[in-house]
């Protein structure tokens, strides 16, 4: 059993489900009784609720309920569990991963520290996944599992995978623990690897808590949340705490930024960063890189969207080292970095 706090917001909606169980079995005891089919998506909704995607729901949509500031797990705002400026609270441990009460058992498909899928909408529900997971096919589905290891698809192929409501942690590996084409995760708490994610086309992560990378002692390793240098990156980030808060080793080895965008090996191209919260820490150097650099074989991006996000002060009012973010060109085509603030209202000015 994978035991975990249980939100306050869990309590309500268990409320809310027993209603919903006595209004079926009243229904079930008046068979004359005419019957309709309702998603209730399509219901007026009010208050907290409102439409979000979900793949692995009818329709590919659901209903999610808000929890109100006062509910979060802690007071303190802009902090993982804390109050967010939208009237919810920020993803944190408590509201990702494997939800409260869920029993887990083993997957029996791991060989030789991996686990190959190939057979098309695959479904691995309620289990604890002790290898990597090697997604060679379309459509494969991860929900309320712990996975103790790390999920990839090759780069540049139309393989594609989701994980709902799951913890994801490779360990010390210099790699990332989720990668690389056509990737959803919602709800996901991930941590360990060189980089949390790498996105190297059409990713789409939302309410998730990036944290806690790979610890490596020596060597000049580039640690991060997000990475995308192999445009077009077609990236889609939307109300996630996003850390890099690994320690710097001897050798100066450590955390470039919460999400960073390189035009290493293609020019980065379409990425919306919308709502999130970009985490402080003395061990990175900026919280964030833009997708622009004259240094690199791609120096230009285009299409980076940084609307409506939060990056935390830190120690030294700076979140990163240097600064709150780099390379982000408000001139480059289709670029916008509008209502961006600092954790006390400040607006965050981009540099280039």
């Amino acid at each position: 059993m994978d035991f975990k706090r249980l939100p306050k917001k869990s309590v309500a909606m268990a409320v809310v489900a027993f209603a919903l169980v006595g209004v079926l079995l009243l229904t079930a005891s008046h068979a004359a009784t005419p019957t309709a089919n309702f998603e209730a998506e399509a219901g007026t909704r009010s208050g907290n609720a409102s439409i979000v995607s979900d793949s692995t729901a009818s329709s590919s949509s659901a209903v999610k309920f808000s929890v109100a500031a006062g509910t979060c797990t802690t007071s303190t705002p802009n902090v993982p569990g804390g109050p967010d400026n939208n009237g919810g609270c920020w993803p944190s441990a408590a509201t990702t991963g494997v939800p409260a009460g869920t029993t887990l058992t083993n997957y029996t498909g791991c060989s030789g520290g991996v686990t190959y899928i190939t057979t098309p909408n695959t479904v691995i529900d309620s289990k604890t996944v002790n290898c990597d997971i090697a997604v060679q096919t379309t459509g494969v589905v991860i929900k309320n599992s712990k996975v103790n290891g790390a999920i990839n698809t090759p780069e540049d192929s139309s393989y594609s995978f989701s994980v709902t409501d799951s913890e994801i942690n490779s360990g010390v590996v210099e790699e990332a623990t989720v990668g690389t084409t056509h990737i959803t995760l919602l709800r996901v708490n991930i941590r360990g690897g060189e980089t949390s994610l790498y996105c190297y086309m059409t990713c789409d992560i939302r309410d998730s808590y990036i944290h806690d990378q790979a610890y490596f002692p020596t060597g000049p390793s580039h640690l991060g949340g997000i990475l995308g240098n192999d445009g077009p990156t077609h990236l889609t980030a939307i109300h996630n705490s996003l850390f890099c808060d690994t320690p710097v080793n001897p050798d100066d080895g450590g955390c470039s930024g919460d999400l960073n965008l390189f035009g290493d090996f293609g020019q980065i191209d379409d990425a919306l960063i919308d709502h999130n919260l970009f985490g402080a820490s003395p061990s990175l150097a900026y919280c964030t890189y833009g997708g622009d650099s004259s240094t690199k074989p791609y120096p230009h991006a285009q299409n980076v969207r940084y609307t409506n996000n939060i990056f935390q002060r830190g120690s030294n009012n700076k979140c990163g080292s240097y600064g709150a973010s780099s390379g982000f060109n408000i001139s480059g085509t289709g670029n916008v970095w509008t209502n961006n603030k600092w954790d006390d209202g400040a607006n965050v000015v981009p540099e280039n």
